[in-house]
């Protein structure tokens, strides 16, 4: 089933990850979706580090031979001189755990908005 995963703000004015899916699946456009009454699916928890205000911009999630879907959340942190790729696993789409380290950070570059994995090919002539 076709799936969006986005940013929005909680009542606490955090921003968490979100969860949406088709209404009617008949509509070639999907034109309409609905939340799931399980949302908000990713919520930044002050013991993992997370920079709560920004905590945003999930990749589009990818599935291992392992069973495990995986997705890269945007952050910053260290007064927003650090920016990193949060990763993120799931075996169902709905519970998601984060993995111990970012998948990649570096200094002074400040937030990453909107991180992405493509694949591209190396031609070499």
């Amino acid at each position: 089933m076709p799936t969006i995963l986005y940013t929005g703000i909680s009542p606490k004015n955090q921003q968490v990850q979100n969860l949406a899916v088709p209404k009617n699946l008949s509509d070639p456009y999907l034109r309409e979706c609905v939340r799931p009454a399980v949302n908000s699916l990713m919520v930044p928890i002050a013991t993992d580090k997370i920079n709560a205000s920004s905590f945003r911009d999930p990749t589009t999630a990818w599935l291992l031979p392992d069973k495990h879907w995986r997705v890269v959340i945007g952050n910053k942190r260290d007064q927003g001189h650090r920016g990193m790729a949060l990763l993120y696993r799931s075996k169902d789409f709905i519970h998601w755990v984060k993995a111990k380290h970012p998948l990649h950070s570096a200094m002074g570059i400040g937030m990453w908005e909107c991180p992405d994995f493509t694949r591209s090919m190396l031609i070499v002539s």
